[in-house]
């Protein structure tokens, strides 16, 4: 009888939740992952109808809506995102809201420490009164090179997937990810996989 009891409510739970459901809020833009910071912020103003940049003691709101004050930013910088959205929330008395770029083009592509990290910082957000909403792109960015510029650059055959989220720094062999101010700004470099040079020290690579 007991089993009978533990299976239905599992079943229950099931039902109710979803087994692959996440507790944050989820938009998706027809947007390029690795896109401008500020490209991002406009579609979502746009999407939520809010106000862009709104200045306050100590800082900017990136958007500002009826009811909620949200600071965007890359996963990498959770930790100051969540700072500043802490500060928005007392300074405006509008519900805080941290909304990270995804790297990933859907939540079913997320990688297993991607997926960890969101959780995380989930769990620290709902502690603080701070809701998290992931913002994906729904394709995948290439880099755009201008015909007029030096060929500085090294050519890379690899496929799209595979190059669109790294770049390597061929001179220090450092490996940058989209949204590092080094990412694909290096004179020499090309775009690369996870799992080549070594992480960069201020994103991680």
């Amino acid at each position: 009888m007991k089993t009978l009891w533990m299976t239905l409510i599992a079943l229950t739970c099931i039902t109710n939740f979803g087994i692959d459901s996440y507790a944050w809020t989820e938009h998706h833009f027809d947007l390029p992952s690795g896109l401008r910071e500020s490209a991002w912020r406009d579609a979502l103003r746009e999407r939520l109808n809010g106000q862009a940049e709104v200045s306050i003691e100590g800082g900017r709101i990136d958007v500002l809506t009826d009811d909620m004050a949200i600071e965007l930013d890359w996963p990498h910088k959770w930790h100051e995102g969540l700072g500043q959205a802490l500060h928005y929330a007392d300074a405006t008395g509008k519900q805080g809201v941290l909304a990270l770029i995804s790297y990933s083009l859907d939540p079913d592509n997320l990688k297993e420490k991607s997926l960890q990290r969101f959780e995380m910082v989930d769990r620290l957000c709902r502690n603080n009164g701070i809701e998290l909403m992931i913002l994906f792109p729904e394709k995948s960015y290439e880099k755009q090179r201008d015909p007029a510029e030096p060929d500085t650059v090294e050519a890379d055959t690899r496929p799209p997937r595979a190059i669109n989220q790294y770049w390597l720094n061929s001179k220090s062999g450092i490996r940058h990810r989209a949204g590092c101010p080094h990412y694909g700004k290096t004179a020499h470099g090309y775009y690369c996989g996870p799992d080549e040079g070594k992480p960069c020290s201020r994103c991680g690579g």
